[in-house]
Formats: C-alpha cells, sequence, structure tokens
C-alpha cells in the first residue's frame, strides 16, 4: 500500500522584522496575512485537486502554520489535526520521521510548516541526506508518495508546486 504525504509551507505572514517592531511580540507569534489568506484559497484548491482525502495534518506551532494548518482542515474537515514540536523550522528531519511512525497509520497525511525545514525533510524522505537544493516558497506544496510506511529513500516527489505555477495550473 502506498502512502501519500503532503508538505506545506505556511501561506504568506509579511516580514519578522515589521511584525516585531509594530507588535514587540516574538516572531512565533507572527499571523498570516490577508494576502496569505487569499493566496491559500487557490493553493487548497489545487491540493483538493490532487489528494482527494486526508486524513491527518501535523502542524508547527507557530501561529503562521497553525493558521495555514486550520484553513486545510476546513476544507478536510474529516481529517484529524495535532500540533507537534517535530515541524518547527530548526528541526532535524529525522524527528519528523520518528514521530510520523509513531503518530500516523493513515494513507494521506500534511504537515504544515517552515522553511528550511520543509525542504531539508523533502530531501531526506527522498534520499536520505538533509542538505538540499529545493525550496519551497510560502504556499507551496510537495506531495510525496511513499512504497514503505515512512522509510527513508523508499518514496517518489509526485509534484512540487510554487505559488506562481497555480494560475498556470488553474488553466
Amino acid at each position: 500500500m502506498a502512502f501519500k504525504f503532503i508538505l506545506l509551507r505556511h501561506a504568506h505572514a509579511g516580514t519578522k522584522e515589521k511584525f516585531k517592531k509594530k507588535f514587540s511580540l516574538p516572531d512565533s507569534k507572527r499571523p498570516i496575512s490577508a494576502r496569505g489568506r487569499r493566496e491559500m484559497k487557490d493553493v487548497l484548491k489545487a491540493i483538493m485537486r490532487l489528494v482527494p482525502n486526508i486524513d491527518l495534518i501535523l502542524s508547527s506551532d507557530l501561529m503562521r502554520a497553525e493558521q495555514t494548518a486550520h484553513l486545510l482542515n476546513k476544507k478536510y474537515r474529516k481529517a484529524k489535526y495535532q500540533e507537534i514540536l517535530e515541524l518547527r523550522p530548526n528541526s532535524h528531519p529525522r524527528e519528523l520521521i520518528k514521530k510520523l511512525k509513531a503518530v500516523a497509520q493513515d494513507e494521506c497525511v500534511a504537515v504544515v510548516g517552515h522553511e528550511p525545514h520543509l525542504s531539508r525533510l523533502l530531501s531526506f524522505i527522498l534520499t536520505g541526506a538533509d542538505q538540499t537544493d529545493f525550496d519551497i516558497k510560502k504556499g507551496g506544496f510537495a506531495i510525496v508518495e511513499f512504497y514503505d510506511q515512512f522509510k527513508i529513500t523508499q518514496a517518489r516527489l509526485m509534484c512540487l508546486v510554487q505559488p506562481p505555477r497555480l494560475k498556470q495550473l488553474k488553466k
């Protein structure tokens, strides 16, 4: 049985410098922007065309990822939702894979997180190395299919979609 795995980078959230200057709050509290909410509508439509069902949504506990994950969860209402520390920006991909093996027994799992973690994770899944040439833009996503549940190098990249490409996909 093949397992689908979706890696979704959080929606646009403005810059951390402007946020800190305006609100004097830590970066972990930075929300997605109005632009991010608008753009995420098209991203979610594309994901829904490619993946009809998601069983489990895992998110970083940083606000911008949480908010993006909640938008995803509104489209996939039957999906279970959980926030995990292994999706924080500087986590090692190996930590997330270990967590996935423990909590994910479903056919389709989506994770919502940050760079550089998601690009490193994608590279790690496909090659076993956490050095990457990938760069998942805000609102971008990748879909990976595992041949054996979350076994490193036993997966293939189905697609990597960056937000500028969504306009072309809509045609």
